[in-house]
């Protein structure tokens, strides 16, 4: 089971995780962050690591990454995990989308309107790549050959996951975009 729990706006923390957002988008405006922590996920997580180390004789590189949803699919994922079978967008492959940087993910991080403003949510996880590839739109992706399907072998920007366990959710963000509020 999911432990979320707030990060307190004056930890370093918070300081560290809005900098991840900051440095491409100066103007987004934190309203929260939830630390997740889940053992079953960590678990499953390391197994994975070990399993594509196995699998290709060296260890997968881990990388922060991105992903831009609903406020309601943040909760779920926060809970549950990452599951690639919830997702619709296949450019890459079928599995799930992540940001190798924040403005790759924040078009999709979705609306919630709740008075006058205009909530997003992200997810920040850890993902592991393994052997990248490149995979056609709306394919499986070939796990003989590749691990991951990613637009760019040297700094991947939109990555698709299709083994679940390959990323690990580590916080929940809530944001607005400060020039959206500005029309109030």
């Amino acid at each position: 089971m999911s432990k979320l729990s707030i990060v307190s706006v004056s930890s370093k923390e918070f300081s560290d995780v809005c900098d991840l957002i900051n440095k491409s988008h100066p103007d987004e405006c934190v309203i929260s962050i939830h630390k997740i922590e889940n053992e079953q996920f960590e678990a499953a997580f390391e197994e994975c690591r070990k399993m594509l180390t196995e699998k290709r004789g060296v260890a997968p590189t881990q990388m922060r990454a991105f992903h831009g949803c609903s406020t309601e699919s943040a909760t779920n994922i926060a809970h549950n995990g990452f599951l690639k079978s919830q997702n619709k967008v296949s450019a890459y492959g079928i599995g799930t989308y992540f940001g190798g940087f924040y403005n790759v993910s924040r078009s999709y991080s979705m609306t919630k309107k709740q008075d006058k403003y205009t909530y997003h949510a992200l997810i920040i996880a850890d993902i592991l790549l393994g052997k990248m590839g490149r995979s056609a739109s709306g394919n499986n992706i070939d796990l003989t050959n590749m691990d991951v399907s990613v637009d760019n072998f040297t700094s991947p920007s939109i990555i698709s996951l299709p083994i679940d366990d390959a990323a690990i959710p580590r916080y929940y963000v809530q944001f607005y975009y400060q020039a959206e509020q500005r029309r109030y």
